[in-house]
């Protein structure tokens, strides 16, 4: 590949958020899953494993416990006792527009929305053990980016998921439900579908701030 063909390619992955009823074949996850040898752990020691979530009733269910854990953290947030501590010890961070976000996910959660999973056909969860000096954090977000950028060849869309982390990171109950063993923990979830949309266009990212030494 050459580098104006990469800048191309990374320039056209946008975030996909609405997904068609088209199924990823086993062929094509297989083909994700297998090409992850390939990529490069930030120790070597490789520790991350894979759980692929297929069935549509436990992807609704993980959209299910993960919004209800979500709307708790925002209340909690937003709670009257909380918020007039934050306007004091954080007056930049907008409680406002955090409450008005809660109100409105609140009005469309509903027994079929699906205001985390977006109705993804697949959801992939990066996990490892966890153990003093790991860095199966790294790693995972290595491979599920590395993965992302593959899927996007493959015509797929993808979404990193951190509702979905930061929900089975306070929920032993809902690493055990959904397939990690004990003694893991998730760090990176990924949805995986066939996107609805399609853009031709270059997506505006503000470039990062960088400083040579």
């Amino acid at each position: 590949m050459k580098p104006a063909e990469f800048q191309q390619l990374t320039a056209s992955i946008r975030t996909c958020r609405s997904f068609n009823d088209r199924k990823v074949d086993d062929e094509t996850l297989n083909l994700l899953i297998e090409n992850m040898k390939h990529y490069p752990s930030a120790s070597n020691s490789r520790p991350v494993q894979i759980a692929v979530i297929q069935s549509g009733e436990i992807i609704q269910r993980l959209n299910r416990q993960t919004a209800l854990r979500l709307i708790n953290t925002l209340k909690f947030i937003t709670s009257p006792v909380l918020m007039p501590v934050l306007r004091l010890v954080a007056p930049k961070f907008d409680v406002g527009g955090l409450n008005n976000y809660k109100k409105l996910f609140i009005a469309r959660q509903t027994p079929d929305s699906s205001q985390v999973c977006y109705h993804a056909p697949v959801v992939i969860l990066f996990h490892a053990p966890v153990t003093k000096y790991s860095m199966a954090g790294a790693d995972s977000y290595i491979w599920s980016t590395y993965t992302s950028i593959f899927a996007s060849t493959l015509g797929l869309g993808t979404c990193f998921n951190g509702f979905i982390v930061k929900a089975m990171e306070r929920s032993k109950v809902m690493r055990e439900e959904f397939g990690i063993p004990a003694g893991n923990m998730i760090y990176a979830a990924l949805l995986i579908g066939h996107p609805k949309v399609k853009y031709t266009n270059e997506a505006g990212r503000k470039e990062p701030e960088a400083k040579f030494l």
